[in-house]
């Protein structure tokens, strides 16, 4: 339903009632409400004074739900299929699937705050939003299941909640340069968005994420942690946290610290039975375990217990940036016009493979110039 008055109070209202044949009978129906209003504030009399200076000044906020299917069908069922074989004339049946007679709509519910706003006739032209966005029972399709089970994957699941929040900010300067052949516009926007999983399914969570498997997560250079976690983003990088290079290869207290040791949480030396100091290992005990020596990375050994191992793997940040954005303008000359757009993503984590390939050392390809700064010696201080 749609209602106006007096032309600057506006509300909408719709409610949605869907069902789908891909949930089971207990399941199939549900139910998508949505409202929303908007305030033309500068239609209102005490803002006829302003009318030269403000064009148009709303403020708009909405909610609604949306809903979500699998794309495929009767999975509430439980199908047989036939071997290609067959014995006395008579073939062999399977089960073909696992019943799903439970699974759920994935449900969007979304909250909306903007305004509108345009100066000097249009010349300048202002559109906010805020904005929160829950994602609940989301579906996940070819979830790995235990093979004792009889089969590899799970069709479909619920596997937990997920909000999203963000703002958009988009400027107009239009015809801020005029003449009879002349004209330019300049646009500008801003924007910012994050997701957090609120929470996640136990099957979930062992199924994605090898540390709870109990798997030999691989601690090789270059591989990283595929890792979902609750209160982290989805796109979130996991390793070992940098710290720095090894400026000695054999700790002597008070001039070289920055040595190989295994330290306690008060930054103290740890001593073996024999009262030396420990020595920091990679992946101790494993079949790639290494003794560090001067010049290695220094990787923060998260429970101090003189080797980096899967136990240090930490959360490193998330590929989202801080902040999106964009930038143009259009140029015009009597019958020609150049159109421009520029734009940029700030404060976003990145896995530079292209600098760990150019750094390595490990071939005879060509490097960076940035190798010249690596470790040679005892002492030297650098990042490489």
């Amino acid at each position: 339903s749609h209602y106006a008055y007096k032309g600057r109070y506006i509300f909408d209202m719709t409610v949605r009632r869907d069902g789908s044949s891909r949930f089971g009978p207990n399941r199939r129906w549900g139910t998508f409400p949505a409202v929303s209003g908007k305030w033309i504030m500068s239609d209102e009399k005490f803002m006829k004074a302003l009318e030269k200076t403000v064009s148009l000044l709303s403020f708009r906020a909405s909610y609604g739900v949306s809903g979500n299917s699998p794309d495929k069908d009767a999975l509430y069922y439980s199908n047989y299929s036939t071997y290609n074989t067959s014995y006395a004339g008579l073939s062999a049946v399977y089960p073909a699937n696992i019943q799903l007679s439970d699974l759920r709509w994935e449900t969007n519910a979304q909250w909306d705050l903007g305004s509108n706003i345009e100066l000097f006739n249009g010349k300048v032209v202002v559109d906010m939003d805020v904005y929160h966005r829950r994602t609940s029972d989301m579906l996940t399709k070819s979830l790995p299941i235990s093979t004792t089970s009889g089969f590899t994957s799970l069709a479909y699941q619920n596997v937990g909640v997920m909000d999203n929040d963000g703002y958009e900010l988009n400027i107009n300067l239009n015809r801020i340069i005029k003449t009879k052949t002349i004209s330019l516009d300049v646009n500008f926007n801003f924007s910012n968005y994050g997701n957090v999983i609120r929470e996640l399914s136990a099957l979930a969570a062992t199924s994605y994420n090898a540390l709870n498997r109990g798997d030999s997560y691989s601690l090789n250079n270059g591989e990283y942690l595929a890792y979902n976690q609750i209160g982290t983003p989805v796109g979130a990088i996991y390793g070992f946290k940098y710290k720095g290079v090894y400026q000695y290869n054999k700790y002597i207290a008070g001039s070289q610290e920055s040595a190989p040791i295994a330290r306690d949480e008060y930054n103290n030396p740890i001593l073996d039975k024999d009262g030396a100091t420990k020595v920091m290992y990679f992946n101790y005990g494993g079949s790639n375990a290494y003794k560090f020596t001067g010049g290695d990375a220094i990787y923060e050994d998260v429970n101090h217990d003189g080797s980096i191992d899967k136990q240090d793997v930490q959360y490193l940040g998330t590929i989202s940036p801080k902040l999106t954005g964009g930038f143009g303008a259009t140029f015009r000359y009597r019958e020609f016009s150049v159109n421009t757009f520029f734009n940029y993503r700030y404060g976003n984590k990145i896995i530079n493979a292209t600098r760990m390939n150019l750094e390595n050392m490990y071939t005879y390809d060509n490097q960076s110039a940035a190798v010249n700064w690596r470790w040679r010696k005892d002492g030297d201080v650098t990042t490489i």
